[in-house]
C-alpha cells in the first residue's frame, strides 16, 4: 500500500478509508476495467452482423485495451486465479449468450 499511496498522491490513510486492503483495491480496479471492456465488446464486436468482422473488431479492441492499460497483462500474469471459484450463474449466463 505504501507504493500505491506514493504513486497515487493519496495518503495510506485516505486509501484505507475506501478499501480494507490491497486485494479489495485490486478487485475494484479489475472490476471497473472488466466492465469497461465488456461494454466495448458489446458496442464494437457483438453488434457486427458479420462474425468475421466481429472477430476482427475484438482483436483490435484487445490491442487497443492493452495499449491503453499496459500494466493489466503484467498484473494478471501474477494473479493467483486458482484461488477463485467460478460462479455457476456466470457460466449459465455465458452459455445463454452463446445460443
Amino acid at each position: 500500500m505504501d507504493d500505491i499511496a506514493l504513486r497515487s498522491d493519496f495518503s495510506k490513510a485516505s486509501i484505507y478509508q475506501y478499501f480494507k486492503n490491497k486485494e479489495q483495491l485490486m478487485n475494484e480496479v479489475f472490476s471497473q476495467n472488466l466492465k469497461e471492456k465488456c461494454q466495448l465488446i458489446e458496442d464494437k464486436c457483438l453488434s457486427q452482423a458479420d462474425p468475421i468482422q466481429g472477430l476482427r473488431s475484438y482483436i483490435m479492441l484487445e490491442f487497443e485495451f492493452i495499449q491503453q492499460h499496459p500494466w493489466i497483462p503484467k498484473v494478471v500474469a501474477t494473479f493467483p486465479f486458482r484461488d477463485y471459484r467460478v460462479d455457476k450463474n456466470i457460466l449459465d449466463l455465458y452459455h445463454q449468450k452463446k445460443i
